[in-house]
């Protein structure tokens, strides 16, 4: 619906461009700043420069390739509620004809940010430390925790439920386990991430809405 409807690309356009900058800039600033370290460090030991930089540079590329699901996570877990909270409205005004908003003051939209911030940044590191654990399936069940939790997050923002307990209620919901799965699948690779988070957003206010139609 998101992408194909055009009256929903404004609220596409900002949040998909930011993070994609985001993801450029921390892309660039890592090859800026450990390639070099890495070749100079090959060079000590007496490796030859090209194949030292060369080295370096498939090395960084892999790490890279492995890392920047978990730090788009965590990227994703801070900003959710600012960042897709307009596409959320439009979407369930869409489907329900009305948007709901019974968002708490700003203390409780701090903590709720502060303790979605801390959970996302510990989730990114377990998911590069042990993500490999069982065929992959602990980063998938990491990572569509997450990605459940910040799709959510804004529907059940205006309905007055916060972090902790708004990822769990959305997991109890009929279709929550399923689409952590598939939020769980898609998280976990470069660029396809980015483009399928609008759609996400989406499915996730629509299984809000059905879930609390307050």
């Amino acid at each position: 619906m998101v992408y194909r409807d055009r009256s929903f690309w404004p609220y596409l356009a900002g949040p998909l461009l930011g993070a994609a900058i985001v993801y450029v800039l921390l892309l660039a600033l890592g090859f800026a700043v450990l390639v070099p370290m890495a070749a100079r460090a090959a060079e000590s030991f007496r490796v030859v420069s090209w194949l030292s930089w060369g080295g370096s540079t498939v090395v960084f590329g892999v790490l890279w390739a492995l890392a920047s699901g978990p730090v788009f996570l965590a990227f994703a877990g801070i900003f959710s509620g600012l960042t897709w909270d307009r596409l959320s409205r439009r979407v369930e005004e869409r489907l329900t004809g009305r948007v709901v908003d019974q968002t708490a003051g700003l203390v409780r939209v701090g903590v709720d940010t502060a303790l979605r911030s801390v959970t996302a940044l510990v989730f990114a590191l377990a998911i590069l430390l042990f993500g490999s654990l069982f065929f992959g399936l602990v980063a998938v069940g990491l990572a569509g925790f997450l990605g459940l939790a910040d799709t959510s997050a804004p529907a059940y923002a205006r309905r007055g439920v916060y972090f902790p307990g708004q990822p769990f209620r959305a997991l109890r919901t009929r279709w929550g386990l399923p689409f952590a799965a598939l939020a769980g699948l898609s998280a976990l690779v470069p660029f396809l991430n980015l483009l399928l988070v609008p759609g996400f957003v989406a499915a996730a206010t629509a299984l809000c809405a059905a879930d609390d139609p307050a």
